[in-house]
């Protein structure tokens, strides 16, 4: 929709980091808080009159689980929001705390899991010249645009179990600011087929050295065009354009980090709606 798409004036937004941390341990578990602005460092963009930056917050939390022979599990938790009292965001701010609910729910189920598993790892172990390596396990947030008319997370969250067993899980919440509402790419872009073939081809530009060959598991086009037309695809809105990420094992043989492409609004202008 056009107010989503920013076109008027250059300008730039500098938010000075502040942190507040303190930290508590109980017997083996040790937590470390850190609260600071959803933005921390300068972001040139694109403004016009009708949108007002909102002060999202983001609160992290960091855990370490050991027993009496070291560290067994470091975890992170991040939770996002809005940090004013304003009646008209109200829809929002229930959005966003229905959302760090129920993903808290899901940090504290998978730490106790990811803990039991990294005891029993470690129990296993007898022969003196191997190495435990700490599991991980971290949910991450980042604010990639938050204004009066368009909040956009990204949702980054990974588990490594060692022996190099590493899972990525991607995901992008976009929510209309007034309303509360989820956006969806219906709302952004003319064609999902059209949509489906510039990411692709980005794709393929990107990465040259990827292996995004067809296999009996593995079909990057028609992963991409199941994800987009399913809505399943996880991405998020900024100031230039739209961000889709990808897990390297869903399309590709690419084993290290995710893969990303964003969809500009300057290069693509016929693939927005601007009515």
């Amino acid at each position: 929709m056009k107010k989503f798409i920013l076109k008027k004036t250059v300008i730039a937004v500098t938010t000075v980091l502040t942190l507040f941390a303190f930290s508590t341990c109980d017997n083996l578990a040790c937590s470390l808080y850190l609260t600071r602005p959803a933005f921390a460092q300068t972001k040139f963009f694109v403004l016009n009159d009708s949108f007002q930056l909102l002060p999202l917050q983001l609160k992290v939390q960091d855990f370490t689980d050991s027993d009496e022979r070291g560290v067994l599990l470091q975890s992170r938790w991040t939770d996002i929001k809005f940090n004013e009292d304003d009646k008209k965001y109200s829809s929002l701010v229930a959005a966003l705390s229905k959302y760090n609910q129920e993903k808290r729910e899901a940090f504290d189920k998978q730490r106790k899991r990811v803990l039991d598993s990294a005891k029993q790892h470690r129990s296993a172990i007898t022969r003196k010249d191997v190495t435990f390596t700490p599991y991980r396990l971290a949910y991450n947030l980042y604010a990639r645009r938050a204004d009066s008319q368009v909040v956009s997370i990204f949702d980054d969250s990974e588990i490594y179990m060692g022996d190099g067993f590493k899972f990525i899980f991607l995901m992008g919440k976009n929510y209309n600011s007034r309303t509360g509402k989820p956006i969806k790419l219906g709302e952004i872009f003319t064609d999902k087929d059209m949509l489906t073939e510039v990411i692709q081809k980005q794709l393929l530009n990107k990465y040259p050295d990827v292996d995004f060959a067809k296999n009996d598991s593995i079909d990057m086009k028609k992963v991409v065009e199941y994800l987009v037309k399913n809505e399943t695809v996880a991405w998020t809105m900024d100031y230039q354009g739209v961000t889709f990420y990808f897990n390297p094992h869903h399309i590709s043989q690419f084993d290290e980090e995710m893969l990303t492409t964003t969809v500009l609004f300057s290069r693509h202008p016929e693939l927005f709606i601007t009515k």
